[in-house]
């Protein structure tokens, strides 16, 4: 007959041994002060109560001190920081189109016979309004260093210094300056505001294209009536 006793007994005396309480004690004894040590910093503990109401004792801020103005106006300064870095790369990118589109059909030479033909459309006046008299001032001067000056107006007779328009251009045909109206494409031209002669201009001079004088130095040699031709 098995003795059941002895064998407990014996197998009791090999977990004593072992260390098997002692280590099962220990396990349970650290879960037990880690769940007690929760509870006390939980949420609704002591311990969380106690520094919450001792921060608040200690840590002494008063409102009226704090410079709300200076702290709107950082948030103005950075919002319009912003808004600015938006604005130019949106401006850059649409003068890089606008750029584009407007240089997207230009040639090496443009001749003046195109350009008084650009003015003439551009006039508000519909041919059938002129009479038989009526011619754009045409002028053209050159300096001894093969420099040329070119004076238009839609109106006749006007003298080169009353002129609205006036194109210097170098010995090679280059535009170096410009006067159409109160805009030099030169210095203060604003993309996107050019049209009509003044964006054919701003084409050629931007490109380094060149002006050709196709019929020569004298302006009666032009075309330069304003009416209908017939």
């Amino acid at each position: 007959m098995i003795d059941l006793n002895k064998i407990i007994n014996e197998k009791m005396v090999e977990i004593e041994k072992g260390g098997f309480v002692e280590k099962t004690i220990e396990d349970n004894l650290k879960k037990c002060l880690e769940n007690v040590i929760s509870d006390v910093f939980s949420y609704s503990g002591p311990v969380r109560d106690g520094i919450k109401n001792h921060i608040k004792e200690n840590l002494n801020i008063n409102l009226d001190d704090l410079n709300i103005p200076q702290y709107n106006a950082l948030v103005v300064q950075a919002v319009n920081k912003k808004v600015k870095e938006m604005i130019e790369i949106q401006g850059i990118n649409k003068l890089n189109e606008c750029i584009d589109k407007m240089l997207i059909d230009v040639k090496e030479e443009y001749t003046l016979s195109e350009i008084i033909e650009q003015l003439k459309e551009d006039d508000y006046k519909e041919k059938y309004e002129y009479s038989e008299d009526d011619y754009l001032t045409l002028i053209i001067d050159e300096t001894a260093y093969g420099y040329k000056h070119i004076y238009l107006d839609l109106e006749s007779d006007k003298s080169k210094y009353s002129c609205d328009y006036e194109i210097s251009i170098d010995k090679e045909g280059r535009i170096y300056s410009t006067q159409l109206g109160s805009i030099d494409i030169t210095k203060n031209a604003k993309i996107g505001t050019l049209f009509g002669l003044n964006e054919m201009i701003f084409k050629i001079y931007s490109s380094g294209a060149k002006v050709i004088l196709d019929k020569g130095m004298d302006p009666d040699d032009y075309n330069t009536y304003l009416g209908e031709d017939y």
